[in-house]
């Protein structure tokens, strides 16, 4: 690659991924540095599309243990400053670019640094601000994994109305975990509410195979039911007969705990957490991957092993139970 010109290398990168020229795009991911230091004399907002195929190659050769800094300040800055319409003939390399921001943010322990890239190549990918996109998710995931909660409030508040996955590259699971992510965001933020909107967007999605995603969606929105209600919610007629099925069989300890928290009979919350509290183990640990939100009703079954009286006051008087996030 030593003095080849980056017109060469721009066409070159667009012919990769054919089966003729897959040797030479392995040749290009086993040489980043002579990759990037190519492209910082190319012109990434005239020629976007082969500069997107030469950097996602060099993002594809693994993620370093403690990530790539120049990698992730090139990637950043090609988002910026890349043209719409020729990232948008690659919307897979484009996404999966985006998702390597965040990996080599979070290997380098600054998530934060792939908010803004990641908010701008969402945007961008778009084809309106009614469509979501895998950047969506990775977006939202890196302002819950940097604390930045405020960072994505104004992109969760956009209703969503189409996919369209041959232009945005979405996956079935992008969209639940984008729900999941979401519902985390508006926890954090204290909007109970819009946190039980999103998640019921994710539990009610069209779907025939349930995951894992479904499942932790489904406690979360059960937890936040009961904490901003008082009950659980009773999820639509709509809701996938699959999902209903899975939860039924996968989150019975959630559905126990809420049938003891809205009882009258003080002893039936602390039982039903002793009962289950295998699967609620987890909860003492106060990360922002963890569930506070159970955290919060054991701390209630507590408060009424300490004194009944406190415990009535907590959960039938005027007092409602609040999430600690300093």
């Amino acid at each position: 690659m030593d003095g080849c010109r980056p017109e060469s290398l721009c066409s070159l990168a667009v012919s990769c991924g054919q089966p003729s020229t897959r040797v030479s795009e392995e040749s290009l991911r086993n040489q980043p540095q002579k990759v990037i230091d190519a492209l910082s004399v190319v012109d990434p907002s005239r020629e976007s599309l082969g500069y997107l195929f030469l950097l996602h190659s060099v993002g594809s050769q693994g993620l370093p243990d403690q990530g790539n800094a120049q990698f992730l300040a090139t990637a950043s800055a090609f988002v910026g400053n890349c043209e719409v319409d020729q990232i948008r003939m690659a919307p897979e390399r484009f996404s999966s670019l985006c998702r390597q921001i965040k990996d080599h943010a979070g290997a380098l322990g600054s998530p934060k640094l792939a908010i803004l890239p990641l908010k701008i190549g969402l945007q961008k990918l778009a084809p309106t601000p009614e469509h979501v996109t895998p950047i969506h998710t990775d977006f939202v995931f890196s302002c819950l994994q940097a604390k930045q909660y405020n960072a994505a409030a104004n992109t969760l508040q956009q209703t969503i109305f189409d996919v369209e996955p041959s232009k945005t590259n979405l996956k079935p699971t992008d969209l639940l975990l984008y729900c999941y992510y979401g519902g985390m965001i508006h926890i954090g933020r204290r909007r109970y509410s819009e946190a039980l909107q999103i998640f019921l967007q994710g539990l009610t999605a069209p779907t025939h195979v349930v995951n894992a995603i479904t499942v932790a969606t489904y406690k979360k929105y059960a937890l936040v039911s009961l904490i901003h209600n008082g009950s659980l919610m009773a999820l639509p007629k709509f809701t996938p007969a699959s999902v209903m099925r899975f939860i039924k069989a996968e989150a019975q300890a959630y559905t126990d705990l809420a049938t003891a928290y809205t009882s009258k009979t003080q002893q039936d919350l602390p039982s039903a957490i002793e009962k289950h509290q295998g699967q609620f183990a987890e909860v003492r640990s106060f990360t922002y991957s963890k569930s506070r939100e159970t955290s919060q009703i054991i701390m209630i079954a507590e408060a009424h092993r300490a004194s009944p009286r406190a415990f009535s006051c907590i959960t039938h008087g005027p007092v409602r139970p609040r999430l600690s996030y300093a």
